[in-house]
């Protein structure tokens, strides 16, 4: 009865063995099955299945957060080339005009694109930060209607290239919000990138 007993479980263990080679090599969502009737063998199994489960759920958490930080990086990068882009062309722009009036233009907006530059910039730091679990953002109050208007203007030439006459519709008096100026100018920002990329033409405020 021992020795029938001790076969019975090399010969679980030996087919337990073999499902979860299966298991990790295929990527199946199986689980463990047992053929042995015995109380110990099977909660020793139900273990596993909780932690093959819990390997499965880190794995998709991993390959989730890889798909979003590859995502992220990718907006970023469009992000960053867009300014980039316009401050090689107005750069240009400035170096071929002898008139003072489009050259103190054109440098206006190369400074504006840079300050864009430098937000975008800022937000990947920021954003590295933000890992700490330590790290609070700098609450401050400020008009959202002044930062509204002023990347708004940074969009000024882009918005005449596609022949758009802006409908804003803003209140006279100041509408104050406490927030984190910085993160709220790169929302703004990333809004209206995606409005001229993406928006017919038309752009109301």
């Amino acid at each position: 009865a021992c020795l029938l007993r001790l076969y019975l479980y090399r010969k679980e263990i030996k087919s337990l063995t073999g499902q979860r080679e299966f298991i990790y090599e295929k990527e199946t969502n199986s689980r463990l099955t047992v053929n042995f009737n015995d109380k110990n063998i099977i909660r020793f199994v139900n273990r596993l299945n909780d932690l093959i489960q819990k390997y499965r759920n880190l794995q998709i958490s991993a390959d989730n957060s890889s798909k979003k930080i590859k995502n992220d990086f990718t907006s970023l990068s469009h992000d960053i080339r867009t300014p980039l882009t316009a401050i090689s062309g107005y750069f240009q722009l400035l170096c071929d005009s002898e008139n003072e009036e489009e050259r103190q233009h054109y440098t206006a907006i190369i400074n504006e694109r840079i300050k864009s530059l430098e937000s975008i910039l800022e937000s990947i730091f920021t954003y590295s930060k933000l890992q700490n679990e330590n790290y609070t953002m700098e609450m401050e109050k400020f008009d959202i209607n002044e930062l509204v208007t002023k990347v708004v203007l940074s969009f000024y030439d882009d918005i005449q290239a596609k022949n758009i006459n802006p409908d804003i519709k803003f209140t006279e008096e100041s509408v104050w919000v406490y927030g984190n100026y910085e993160a709220y100018s790169r929302i703004i920002h990333n809004i209206l990138i995606n409005a001229m990329r993406h928006g017919k033409n038309s752009l109301e405020l």
